[in-house]
């Protein structure tokens, strides 16, 4: 356990009482918390790959049976189908490196990619990122979540987005960039273009959405996307500014669901135009509301400004272009707040 895995394993332990709270079903939900706790303590790729699928299995149950509509079973096969196909990618990627090295312990693997030719070295890191892209998600691997996240019941939704989207980012940061460092440089700037063009297009995406869950989704696969950037900057202060990007959007966006799993159990939608004049008879929940989207819309004064602040700092040490790029892109996550904290919350 380190300082990166320290931060995430806080981060679990900390929400995971608000989920137990929210949900009640104790053995499912300590299980899930059980396999994210040892994906962020083991060192070996085979253990991590166990307990990258662990969290597969619980997750799947809690969507098809805990579910609150009627597309519950579509969405657990859904999410259960795009994460199963990430992880067969991720174990032949496995196979490859045991034939190759004749180990999967990541400290004898750090001594060893090196002489690694360079063709291999890439095929695997395309293979490792097919499989963490799924996870995260990049765009086009997106689908799956928005679906998970509508038909998920509260707590569900919060673990997604506060912890299981996480996994992804961290196999990034442990395996991937220490292992395959030339591959990693190789494809940055693939990353950067995908990273950017999923942010534009998600935070574009939420201005023609209803539903407040699929709000918050498009928003998370955004603030992901722009952290994968920051991560892909090849310094300091990218990659411990992204760090601090994955804390800050697993508090804000667990919080924000849980205020609309509030909601949905009192009135049963979550379209946003049937809250008209919420804030006459809940003034303190939409206070809070409040606080968590201007948090998520990254105003100063919040932990977002200060995530995406140093995101960009760390671009700018490596590319200067991308710097330009993305206060272009940033702005767009005023669709989020426009669409999530719609006027008629609060005037009748």
């Amino acid at each position: 356990m380190d300082g990166v895995s320290l931060m995430l394993i806080w981060l679990v332990t900390l929400l995971m009482p608000i989920v137990l709270l929210s949900l009640g079903r104790v053995k499912m939900l300590l299980l899930i918390g059980f396999w994210s706790l040892a994906v962020f303590l083991v060192l070996d790729l085979v253990y991590f790959y166990i307990s990258f699928e662990g969290v597969l299995i619980p997750m799947f149950f809690l969507i098809g049976f805990y579910g609150g509509r009627n597309r519950k079973i579509q969405a657990a096969y859904s999410f259960f189908l795009y994460t199963l196909l990430g992880s067969l990618i991720l174990f032949l990627a496995l196979l490859v490196l045991n034939c190759l090295i004749g180990s999967t312990s990541f400290l004898i693997l750090l001594a060893s990619t090196s002489n690694i030719s360079k063709q291999s070295q890439h095929l695997v890191w395309l293979a490792f990122f097919l499989s963490l892209a799924i996870k995260i998600p990049i765009m086009p691997f997106h689908l799956w979540l928005i679906e998970a996240h509508v038909e998920s019941p509260t707590a569900g939704s919060i673990l997604l987005a506060a912890i299981l989207l996480k996994l992804g980012s961290y196999g990034f940061i442990r395996f991937a960039l220490p292992l395959f460092t030339d591959a990693s440089g190789y494809f940055t700037p693939l990353i950067g273009v995908v990273s950017i063009s999923a942010v534009i297009y998600s935070s574009v995406a939420c201005l023609s959405q209803l539903d407040l869950k699929k709000i918050i989704a498009y928003s998370s696969i955004a603030h992901m996307n722009l952290s994968l950037v920051g991560l892909f900057s090849n310094n300091f202060t990218g990659v411990s500014s992204s760090i601090y990007f994955l804390i800050s959007h697993g508090l804000i966006s667990a919080g924000l669901f849980l205020l609309i799993g509030v909601l949905y159990d009192r009135l049963h939608t979550r379209t946003h135009k049937y809250f008209r004049g919420l804030v006459m008879i809940l003034p303190l929940f939409i206070l809070l509301l409040l606080i968590f989207t201007l948090a998520n819309t990254a105003v100063p004064m919040t932990s977002g400004f200060i995530a995406e602040f140093y995101v960009l700092g760390g671009v700018a040490n490596s590319n200067p272009f991308l710097t330009f790029i993305l206060p272009l892109a940033i702005p767009f996550a005023i669709p989020f707040a426009s669409s999530l904290f719609d006027s008629d919350l609060l005037f009748y």
